[in-house]
C-alpha cells in the first residue's frame, strides 16, 4: 500500500475516534438490560455449559445470534458491567467496518476520491451512531463487518479469498439474520462488473444459509417477526413511511428516533408520494440491472439490504429503526457522491470541481460530526434517549411509555403520568402502559385512579399477573384487604414461590382475622426469605393474634 494510502486510513481512524470519543460514558438503555444486564447467561463464558448450550435469555437480543453473544460475554469477563468497555468494542467494531468498506470502494470505484469521501462521511453519518452508543446493537455492526468483509473478498481474485469469503459470510449468519443476502449481493457485484461465474463459491456462500436455519429452527424470532399482529398491506404502507423517513435523514438527520413503536394503520393516501418514489426508484434499478449498468450495484444493494426488514414479512415488534440503513447507507453513499461530483464538473469544470469538492466534504464531515457528536449526549442517561425519541416519533404510544418509564425511574412522578396518560391515548389497548401508569399513580398517593388503572389493564389482559399483585397491592393499602386477597391468590397459582405475593397476602389474612391461613402464607415466606424482618414482625403478630 503506497504511503498515501495509509494516510488516509490513519485520517479515517482519527475522525471516527474524535467524534464518538465522548460516547464512552452513555449507559445501559431498553434492551441492554435484559440483554446484558440481567443477563445471566452471560456470566458463564469460563464455563464449558456455555459453549453447548443455548442462550437461557429466549427473550433477548442476542438470542440464535451466537457470535454477538459471546462478544458480550467476553465483553462482561474482561470487565463486568463497566459501560466503557462495551463502548470501545463497539467504536472498534464500526471503525473496522468503515475500513473495511474503504478498501472494498477502492477495488470496485479504482477511486480514491470517492472512496475516502464515502467511508468518511459513512463513519460519521449519525444514522449509524445507533450501533455505536446502543450496545446490544453491536448485532448490526457484527454483521456489517462481515458482509462487508465477505464482499471484499470476493473482489479478489484467489481460492483463498473465496474461502475467506465464504468464511465471512458464516460469522455473519452467527450474528444477525439479515446477513441472508450477502451471497445474493455478490453474485450481483459479479455480474454488475462483468466477473466470471463463479458457480463453486456461490455453492459455498449458498451452504452459509443452512447455518441461519439451523439457528432460526432451533429458536425461531416467533415473538417478533411473522403475520400474527400485522397484515402485510399495513406492514407495507408502514414501510413506505418508513424509508421515506430513513431517505430524509440520509440528507438531513434530525431528529434521531430510537423507537419507532408498532404499525400503525394507515390509508393508500397516507403515503401516496412515499410509495410512488420507491416505484420509481425500483424500476430505475431493475432497469439498470438488466442492462448491467454499474450504477445498479449500489442501487441493487441498496434494496437489497433492506430487504429482510422492510419487506412483506412483517416484524411487528419494530416496524422501522435507523440502525436498519447500517449498510444500505453504505451502498447509497457512493451514488449520492458519485452523481454530487459529476454535478461539479458539469457546472465548474474539473479543476474547480475538485477544490469544491474538498469544501463540501469538509463542510459536510464539520456538519456530521458535530450532529454525531450532540446525538451521542442523548445515550448518556435514558430520560434523555426518550425525551429525543418522543420529539422523533411523537405517534410511538411505547416511546411515550418508555419516557414515563425513565421519568419514574429519575422521581419525577406527575410527568410519568402524564407520558402514561400520552401513551394511552395514542394506543389504548396497552396493558402494560395502564399497569404502570397504576404505580405511579400509587407513588402519588391518587388510589382511586391508581385502581382504576390497574383494573383497565386486566380487562385487557385478565392473566396479567403483574397487574393483579399491583391491584392486591392497592387493594391492600386501602384496607380492602378481602379483594386483595383474591387477585393475590391468582398470582400465587402462576407464581408460587414469589416472596413479595405470600408476604403481602399474609398480612391481608392476618387483618381479616384468618390467622391460619396467614400463618400458612407466612412461613413460606420465611422460608423463602428467612432473614426478611418484615416477614418475622408479620409471623410474630400472626402467631400472638
Amino acid at each position: 500500500m503506497p504511503i498515501a494510502k495509509y494516510w488516509a486510513a490513519a485520517a479515517l481512524a482519527a475522525i471516527c475516534l474524535l467524534v464518538y470519543a465522548n460516547s464512552l460514558d452513555g449507559v445501559f438503555v431498553y434492551d441492554d438490560i435484559p440483554s446484558i444486564v440481567k443477563n445471566e447467561d452471560l456470566r458463564r463464558v469460563y464455563d464449558r455449559s456455555f459453549w453447548g448450550t443455548w442462550s437461557r435469555a429466549p427473550h433477548s437480543s442476542v438470542d440464535g445470534r451466537p457470535l454477538p453473544r459471546l462478544t458480550l460475554a467476553l465483553n462482561y469477563a474482561l470487565g463486568g458491567l463497566d459501560v466503557r468497555g462495551y463502548h470501545v468494542v463497539n467504536i472498534a467494531l464500526h471503525l473496522l467496518c468503515g475500513l473495511v468498506y474503504w478498501a472494498l470502494l477502492r477495488r470496485l470505484a479504482h477511486d480514491d476520491a470517492l472512496a475516502f469521501s464515502c467511508a468518511l462521511l459513512w463513519l460519521i453519518h449519525p444514522l449509524n451512531s445507533e450501533p455505536v452508543n446502543y450496545i446490544v446493537v453491536r448485532t448490526e455492526s457484527l454483521m456489517g463487518l462481515c458482509y462487508l468483509t465477505a464482499l471484499y473478498c470476493s473482489v479478489r481474485t484467489g481460492r483463498s479469498w473465496e474461502l475467506a469469503a465464504v468464511a465471512a459470510c458464516a460469522l455473519g449468519m452467527l450474528s444477525k439474520e439479515s446477513m441472508v443476502t450477502a451471497p445474493l449481493a455478490i453474485c450481483l457485484i459479479d455480474r454488475a462488473f462483468g466477473r466470471s461465474l463463479r458457480w463453486r463459491f456461490y455453492t459455498g456462500l449458498g451452504a452459509t444459509w443452512g447455518i441461519l436455519v439451523a439457528l432460526m429452527w432451533h429458536g425461531p424470532r416467533g415473538d417478533s417477526v411473522g403475520f400474527a399482529h400485522v397484515s402485510v398491506g399495513d406492514y407495507l404502507f408502514n414501510q413506505c413511511a418508513v424509508l421515506g423517513d430513513y431517505a430524509v435523514k440520509v440528507v438531513w438527520p434530525h431528529p434521531l428516533a430510537l423507537d419507532y413503536g408498532y404499525a400503525r394503520v394507515l390509508a393508500p393516501i397516507d403515503v401516496a408520494v412515499q410509495g410512488f418514489l420507491l416505484l420509481v426508484m425500483g424500476s430505475w434499478t431493475l432497469w439498470a440491472l438488466w442492462h448491467n449498468r454499474v450504477q445498479s450495484a449500489a442501487a441493487g444493494l441498496v434494496f437489497l439490504a433492506l430487504a429482510p426488514t422492510s419487506s412483506v414479512v412483517p416484524i411487528a415488534t419494530e416496524v422501522g429503526a435507523e440502525r436498519r440503513m447500517y449498510l444500505p447507507l453504505a451502498a447509497l453513499l457512493p451514488l449520492l457522491v458519485g452523481g454530487g461530483r459529476w454535478l461539479l464538473i458539469v457546472k465548474l469544470g474539473t479543476v474547480r470541481a475538485r477544490l469544491a469538492g474538498i469544501a463540501v466534504l469538509g463542510v459536510l464531515t464539520l456538519a456530521l460530526g458535530a450532529t454525531t457528536a450532540r446525538r451521542n449526549l442523548d445515550y448518556r442517561s435514558a430520560l434523555a434517549l426518550w425525551e429525543s425519541a418522543v420529539r422523533a416519533v411523537p405517534y410511538s404510544a411505547r416511546a411515550h411509555t418508555n419516557l414515563a418509564l425513565a421519568q419514574e425511574a429519575s422521581g419525577c412522578y406527575e410527568e410519568a403520568v402524564a407520558s402514561y396518560r400520552r401513551a394511552l391515548a395514542l394506543d389504548p389497548a396497552l396493558a402494560e402502559a395502564h399497569n404502570n401508569l397504576g404505580g405511579a399513580l400509587m407513588q402519588l398517593e391518587r388510589w382511586s385512579e391508581a385502581l382504576d388503572a390497574y383494573r383497565r389493564a386486566l380487562a385487557l389482559r385478565p392473566y396479567f399477573l403483574a397487574a393483579h399483585f399491583n391491584l392486591g397491592r392497592a387493594l391492600t393499602r386501602q384496607g380492602q384487604y378481602a379483594k386483595a386477597v383474591e387477585h393475590l391468590d391468582r398470582v400465587l397459582v402462576m407464581e408460587p414461590d414469589m416472596f413479595a405475593a405470600r408476604l403481602l397476602i399474609g398480612e391481608a389474612l392476618s387483618a381479616l382475622g384468618l390467622m391460619d391461613q396467614a400463618r400458612v402464607h407466612l412461613e413460606r415466606a420465611r422460608a423463602l426469605r428467612p432473614d426478611d424482618e418484615r416477614v418475622r414482625t408479620a409471623l410474630k403478630g400472626a402467631r400472638e393474634k
